[in-house]
């Protein structure tokens, strides 16, 4: 099985985020890694990140000062350890 790694890009996304991070959570196989990357939250999402983060040894935080969508996957992809990486939104 292919070790896989998930980012998340995440800009203000406190409305959604308790759907997407519980879905991450359900995954089946479980994802080698699961990195959320932050993108300057001004809406409680990064408090968000940090409590998902913080008792799962397979969840990161990453934050990333450079706006926009493609810097988030990018400090994602430079981060991620998987053979492979897989996108997703927050939104999704």
């Amino acid at each position: 099985m292919s070790r896989v790694s998930v980012v998340v890009p995440v800009l203000n996304g406190a409305r959604t985020l308790p759907r997407c991070l519980g879905a991450l959570e359900r995954l089946d196989p479980a994802p080698l890694e699961i990195i959320l990357v932050d993108n300057g939250s001004t809406d409680g999402s990064l408090e968000l990140l940090r409590a998902f983060v913080e008792p799962r040894p397979g969840a990161r935080l990453v934050e990333e000062g450079r706006r926009g969508a493609a810097a988030a996957r990018n400090a994602g992809i430079r981060s991620a350890v998987g053979e492979l990486v897989a996108f997703t939104d927050c939104d999704c």
